[in-house]
């Protein structure tokens, strides 16, 4: 499956929105490790000669024109101020602190797009008195001379262009060193943009610095947060840097901030339609009243009768069981009709370990001859989802369901007093 990256970098537009791309795919990877997601980045808006799968497009330069032309599966659109009207089927991501949701955008601390190593706990301990300077990836010379004039000590500074003969200077480091070098320091001086988000994540002091018109809002939501000042003119910059540092001293080290909580669930319910089948629905995706019609078909007779766990499930029980679900667990609803709408004829589920799924079926008892279609909806969602075996567990007295099962080729793996496990290679 390809994902498409549209973005600007470089000495003019910093490296802002092409990090946010890049980890926007790695939070892609990690909740759908299985699938073959192949990454194209393109920095000149264009269409390529192939038909488009998921795109993600971060720019404040594209022209309207580009994103109507777009014919994609999925449209996934960054923009911190929602600078042009948006086609109706493109989610919009406002990954900045104070960014607010409506409709299809989202946006505020929970959709703040970090790199995964910024959400795991350090590794280092901090150097007490340790600055580290790292204001993105534009070039700041002007600014970092003043900046270094002005520090003294143990100052550390990131940036892909400036030198300096007082204070090592560090480009092209990987997340990892940035994440190192970020919980080492007892102060990060950064802009507006990811470095700030990335200084919350980590608990630490920060002094930052408005740079670019489009920060304005991510700094005034954050200049209530604690151990943060933020300085929101450069004029007399030595004066208000000097105050700052000796403010900061004084106070305490803040708790690492939670940011990016919700972005992980929003991006799975985006990616679900492309491996679902036509005519089903995820559990997560489903209305409260349909929630309860799949409780009713769990709890007829028969159905319990042949499942491992025959106890008639609560209503509770049921939507903890839902709300429980992890990524690599596919429960679906089959509707009768293509649209996914009326009545629910069946449930299948595929729970993903590696390269082999557990799979689950039962119907509306009402429906005959559905079981063998659903079998074949699951196999296709299991081969989108690199799966190449898959099992099931049987009851020796469901004799229905082990005639199916062997109809369709599935093979008797191990068995006991009570059930069989099967299992067909796809």
């Amino acid at each position: 499956m390809r994902v498409d990256l549209f973005c600007e970098s470089g000495e003019r537009y910093g490296l802002g929105h092409l990090r946010r791309c890049e980890n926007l795919f790695l939070h892609l990877k990690a909740i759908f490790p299985t699938i073959p997601l192949t990454p194209s980045f393109h920095s000149s808006f264009s269409l390529p000669p192939y038909p488009l799968e998921i795109v993600i497009i971060d720019s404040y330069i594209t022209p309207k024109e580009f994103y109507e032309s777009i014919e994609c599966q999925i449209l996934i659109c960054l923009d911190d101020f929602f600078r042009i009207p948006y086609p109706k089927h493109a989610t919009i991501l406002s990954p900045t602190l104070g960014a607010k949701s409506h409709k299809n955008r989202y946006g505020g601390e929970g959709y703040v797009i970090l790199n995964p190593l910024f959400l795991t706990p350090p590794k280092v301990p901090t150097q007490k008195g340790r600055i580290l300077v790292n204001l993105g990836g534009s070039r700041q010379d002007r600014l970092l001379d003043i900046l270094t004039s002005t520090l003294k000590g143990d100052i550390h500074i990131i940036n892909p262009y400036y030198k300096s003969s007082k204070f090592p200077t560090y480009s092209s480091l990987a997340p990892s060193e940035i994440c190192t070098l970020i919980d080492s320091s007892e102060i990060i001086i950064t802009a507006g943009g990811g470095g700030l988000n990335e200084a919350l994540s980590r608990g630490k002091k920060i002094i930052a610095l408005l740079l670019a018109d489009n920060q304005l809002s991510q700094l005034t939501h954050a200049h209530s947060l604690p151990s943060l000042l933020t300085i929101f003119s450069l004029k007399n910059l030595t004066c208000k840097l000097t105050h700052s540092l000796s403010l900061l001293y004084s106070l305490p080290t803040p708790s690492p901030k939670a940011l990016g909580y919700r972005l992980d669930k929003l991006l799975y319910k985006l990616l679900l339609p492309l491996l679902s089948p036509s005519n089903a629905l995820h559990f997560s995706l489903l209305s409260h009243t349909q929630k309860l019609e799949v409780l009713k078909l769990r709890n007829q007779k028969e159905v319990r009768e042949n499942s491992l766990n025959p106890k008639i499930i609560s209503t509770k029980e049921h939507f903890d069981f839902i709300a429980s679900l992890t990524f690599s667990q596919f429960f679906w609803a089959f509707f009768e009709d293509e649209r996914c709408c009326g009545e629910i004829v069946a449930v299948g589920s595929l729970q993903i370990e590696g390269e082999r799924a557990k799979m689950g079926i039962y119907k509306n008892m009402k429906y005959k001859g559905v079981g063998e279609k659903i079998l074949h909806s699951l196999y296709e969602s299991a081969k989108k989802l690199s799966v190449s075996t898959i099992e099931i567990e049987v009851l020796r007295h469901n004799s229905k369901a082990l005639h199916l099962y062997k109809k369709s080729r599935f093979s008797t793996k191990s068995q006991n007093e009570k059930s069989l496990i099967m299992e067909k290679n796809l």
